[in-house]
């Protein structure tokens, strides 16, 4: 049986054309056969590359979801679906995306991972990619009318009360009252809020700060009647200034860090402090490993385990 295969033979085998089994053999992806002598009519490429190959495209070949499309797929964090592949000891399928290797979920595991996260209760993220919406965002319904988004829950939708009882889901033709998104800070740590709903100025200071922060660099949530708000720590420049009544919402809902607006520039300080850990250095890898998979930093998935196991 010969060990090697023509130009066309390899392009059939591998699905590609002429022109890019030769620019393969150039790049040293495939390996031909040398013919100093020009006995044979055509280039010779060895079979064991050409089968090479083929394995290599197929391990990168996209055949069910990724984590992070399923976790958008159900509006929660990549990390509950990460969690949910341990817990569930599943051992999905890999493909290759350059140097990384990506979970290739399959639709069997995809229901797995949904049961699982529902009979956990997963809590939802204050955002949504898809539409585009976060949590309380003041959005215009129609000339002079805004309503607040919210997402209903049983529904499995965004959408807004009208006259605070009519449920009305989401519209394309709904305009967002102010711009949402800012460049995303690096920072180590947040400061956070405790604000109540049944204050007038809080809905103004959510205004301010998703209008200031962008849902990047900050987070809301709720519970029962107050909202909880963590913003990143730095140094922002706004782009609208604060006015009393936001200022003394803000202060009076302080919970943890400090935070001083001078003229425009907003000035926060959380109140982590820097640690050293002395750990083995497999148990750092598979650290690096699983923070990178769930699209953390180690800092943020060390914080989040001790968080888990400490509650």
């Amino acid at each position: 049986m010969k060990n090697w295969v023509t130009v066309q033979e390899a392009a059939e085998q591998i699905g590609l054309s002429k022109p890019t089994i030769y620019k393969y053999v150039r790049e040293g992806k495939l390996e031909d056969i040398p013919d100093p002598h020009r006995l044979f009519g055509e280039k010779r490429i060895t079979q064991q590359s050409v089968q090479q190959l083929i394995e290599e495209r197929s391990a990168s070949i996209k055949k069910g979801k990724t984590p992070h499309e399923l976790a958008k797929q159900f509006n929660i964090p990549p990390h509950f679906v990460y969690e949910a592949i341990r817990e569930l000891q599943l051992q999905p399928r890999k493909r290759k995306q350059g140097k990384r290797d990506l979970y290739d979920l399959s639709i069997t595991e995809c229901e797995q991972i949904t049961q699982h996260i529902e009979s956990i209760g997963a809590e939802p993220l204050f955002y949504d990619s898809t539409h585009d919406v976060a949590l309380y965002q003041k959005m215009e319904v129609s000339e002079g009318q805004t309503l607040r988004v919210v997402w209903h829950e049983e529904k499995k939708e965004w959408g807004a009360y009208m006259h605070g009882s009519i449920w009305m889901p989401l519209q394309s033709n709904w305009k967002p009252y102010y711009p949402i998104h800012r460049e995303v800070m690096r920072a180590a740590d947040t400061i956070t809020f405790m604000l109540s709903m049944q204050q007038s100025d809080t809905w103004e200071t959510i205004d301010w700060i998703y209008t200031n922060f962008g849902v990047e660099n900050c987070k809301v949530s709720r519970n029962l009647d107050t909202l909880t708000v963590h913003i990143k720590t730095g140094v922002v420049t706004l782009r609208e200034t604060a006015n009393h009544s936001i200022i003394g919402a803000l202060q009076d809902g302080l919970q943890s860090g400090q935070f001083m607006i001078e003229e425009d520039v907003w000035h926060a300080k959380g109140t982590k402090r820097q640690t050293s850990l002395l750990l083995d250095e497999a148990m750092i890898e598979e650290v690096k490993t699983r923070a990178r998979q769930n699209g953390e930093t180690m800092n943020e998935w060390i914080e989040r385990a001790i968080a888990k196991q400490l509650s």
